[in-house]
């Protein structure tokens, strides 16, 4: 009766642990960015950052060093060696704003999109054609 009662333990905390590892994050890079940005509609200021995987083609989170600022990142990615020839981020700066649109892996070569937020959409309409700005980073 005991061994059945373990039994029924495991099976019922399984799913659980299961359930853990896919909500798990995996860090991909760590960069230094030098200047305040915008991400899908929340200002973050300047300073370390690591881009993390917590669903490999939909959700990644930007965390900054100390942990203290957390981003879902809801992505469009596109897997081709060909794009990520190295780890960087891709912002466009405006006038007064940098608004990150781009997180390319070099390790999957991954190329992860970001949605145009309606802050991005405001700084368009007054500056159609905005500077591009990269910065490398560090595969973890």
């Amino acid at each position: 009766m005991k061994a059945l009662r373990i039994l029924f333990v495991v099976f019922l905390l399984a799913p659980v642990r299961f359930l853990h590892a896919q909500i798990e994050d995996r860090p991909l890079m760590s960069v230094n960015i030098p200047f305040a940005f915008t991400v899908e509609n929340v200002r973050l200021p300047a300073g370390r950052y690591v881009v993390s995987m917590v669903e490999l083609n939909r959700l990644w989170r930007l965390s900054s060093a100390d942990h203290k600022t957390n981003t879902l990142l809801h992505i469009s990615a596109n897997e081709d060696a060909s794009l990520a020839k190295q780890s960087k981020l891709v912002f466009r700066h405006y006038e007064t704003d940098y608004v990150l649109r781009e997180i390319m892996e070099q390790r999957r070569g991954t190329a992860a999109t970001l949605p145009i937020g309606k802050r991005e959409r405001q700084l368009a309409q007054s500056n159609p054609n905005p500077e591009i700005a990269m910065i490398e980073a560090q595969s973890e």
